[in-house]
């Protein structure tokens, strides 16, 4: 074993004998660490810097530029790998900066390795960095609520959800930053207080790379259900139109999901414009009817409007189908025709379609094995009217109800030229006073409009048939009743027209029968050979014929 302390002396005994080689010793001994430390300086310096991209840095491109700066000689750099692949042929070099672009890359990971020989340095320099590629967006995953776009009662919102990991998230409500916390798993449980009406909340998540995704969510709070107002035609209002625009005001905070209208219970088309509701029925019957209106919004408020109107549009009876509820001249001719049949007492007769009418024509309607609906149709009209039987040769004109003759008329018809046509026939149309327009026919060539008054030949009244322009009318010429001198059409003097007008209905049947027909033409008879007679006229006062063989 060495014996330290006899080695020690030794040293000194020559470091004593020799000082001047221990000096020159220890000067060469700082001259070489001074030499090295100034070389691997210089070789520091025209080493590989300014890598780009970054070490480390997470890129949002696929393609990046990979570069370096390098001062010395481009011929020190030996090789240059890329993820182990050696891409020394692609790289370039410019204003001390070599570069190459790899294209496009995967995402994760990548590491470059430079390796250089500098002439001061013994053996291979290798420099290596890494950089990641993530060029997909962070995902944002909402849990609750499942909708993004709804409406709500309720003012608080709890939103659940999750971002990608290490991503930072940003929530914005109506262009306000709302405080946010997400935990170490991207997780984020988040409650908020509601503002009435619309919410807008826009969730923003960056990832490291700064690659951005958004996520709307709309909400609206709405707290005050819908309310109809303003019916139209107003309640209880009489309505001489008989398809009248009917409509309704909605006001609401938010949106209308549903609504709908009935009338007399049974849905119709309608629209919503802009706030108003609205239907335009086709023809409706004379009478009451009621409105319902029903609005629900998104939220599932709901709300409904009743009101009812009744319809009066004319006085004929037969013109327009009738139910409860109708009024005027047209409902007390039906309570006097359902009098006549034993249905009605003539104190029941008062212009109104009420319970004790309704009642009655639903009897009516039993007894003659119609639907008992109590709407007064085509075929209760039909069944309670008179009709009509013409007889043209007998030039007669028979009011007929239930199977009796009620009145009887004389007429005028149409001459030869112009034929009254016969058949089963109907009244289409009613009109006191009218004015007479000539038709488009030869015998009218001269004539002119003529206005009402003694002049004109329709007379006072005008009952119009099913036939092109063939009708039932008065006369300013009582004396043509009993021939057949008209164009077509039935004369009537005009206290019988105008009693027959009030008997009458539209839709009541007419039946034209027994035409007249023309003289037969004589056939020639063979005449016996005698002496042609003599024949002489004496001149009196009237004509005497004398025949002498």
């Amino acid at each position: 074993m060495m014996n330290w302390t006899k080695l020690y002396r030794i040293e000194r005994r020559i470091i004593k004998k020799n000082p001047a080689i221990i000096k020159s010793i220890i000067i060469m001994f700082f001259l070489l660490l001074l030499s090295y430390s100034v070389l691997q300086i210089f070789i520091f310096i025209s080493t590989p810097n300014d890598f780009k991209p970054e070490p480390w840095e997470i890129m949002q491109i696929s393609d990046p530029k990979i570069s370096f700066k390098y001062s010395s000689s481009p011929s020190y750099i030996k090789k240059v790998e890329l993820n182990g692949k050696d891409v020394t042929k692609n790289i370039l070099f410019t204003n001390k900066e070599v570069y190459f672009t790899p294209g496009n890359l995967s995402e994760g990971n990548h590491e470059v390795n430079i390796f250089y020989h500098h002439f001061l340095s013994i053996w291979p320099i290798k420099k290596s960095w890494q950089f990641s590629i993530d060029t997909a967006l962070p995902y944002i995953y909402i849990n609750s609520p499942s909708k993004k776009d709804f409406y709500t009662d309720n003012k608080s919102l709890t939103m659940t959800g999750k971002t990608e990991i290490g991503a930072i998230l940003k929530i914005i409500r109506n262009n306000k930053l709302l405080e946010t916390k997400v935990d170490s798993k991207g997780e984020f449980v988040l409650n908020y207080i509601l503002n009435e009406g619309q919410n807008n909340f826009k969730l923003i998540s960056t990832d490291k790379a700064g690659n951005e995704a958004e996520y709307n969510l709309t909400v609206f709070l709405d707290l005050i259900p819908p309310k109809l107002s303003s019916p139209f035609p107003p309640p209880d209002n009489i309505v001489k139109e008989v398809d009248p625009l009917i409509s309704a005001t909605v006001i609401e905070n938010g949106e209308i999901s549903r609504f709908s209208m009935k009338i007399n219970g049974k849905p119709v088309p309608a629209e919503l414009k802009s706030t108003i509701i609205t239907c335009k029925p086709e023809r409706l019957a004379e009478g009451t009817h009621n409105i319902l209106v029903e609005v629900e919004d998104k939220v599932g408020f709901k709300h409904s409007l009743k009101w009812s109107f009744t319809i009066d549009s004319t006085e004929d009876f037969g013109r327009r189908i009738q139910i409860f509820g109708a009024i005027g001249e047209d409902v007390k001719d039906l309570q006097k025709r359902l009098t006549y049949h034993g249905y009605l007492e003539d104190k029941n007769i008062t212009g109104i379609f009420d319970q004790k009418t309704l009642d009655s024509v639903m009897k009516f309607q039993k007894d003659k094995g119609f639907a008992s609906d109590g709407i007064v149709g085509p075929a209760t009209v039909e069944a309670l009217s008179y009709s009509i039987v013409i007889d043209l040769a007998e030039f007669s004109l028979s009011l007929i109800y239930d199977g009796n003759v009620i009145k009887h008329y004389w007429i005028a018809c149409g001459s030869p030229e112009y034929p009254t046509p016969t058949g089963e026939f109907i009244i289409t149309n009613k009109i006191k006073d009218p004015t007479w327009i000539p038709p488009d026919s030869p015998w009218a060539k001269e004539a002119e409009l003529t206005e009402p008054g003694p002049d004109n030949p329709l007379g006072t009244r005008w009952l119009e048939l099913n036939s092109s322009q063939v009708g039932i009318h008065g006369t300013n010429y009582p004396d043509t009743i009993g021939l057949n001198v008209s164009h077509g059409c039935i004369r009537m003097t005009i206290p019988s027209v105008e009693e027959l007008y009030e008997y009458v209905n539209i839709g009541t049947r007419v039946t034209i029968k027994n035409p007249i027909l023309p003289p037969p033409t004589p056939v020639p008879t063979p005449v016996p050979q005698t002496p042609t007679p003599t024949i002489k006229i004496q001149e009196t006062t009237k004509p005497v014929i004398y025949i002498e063989n």
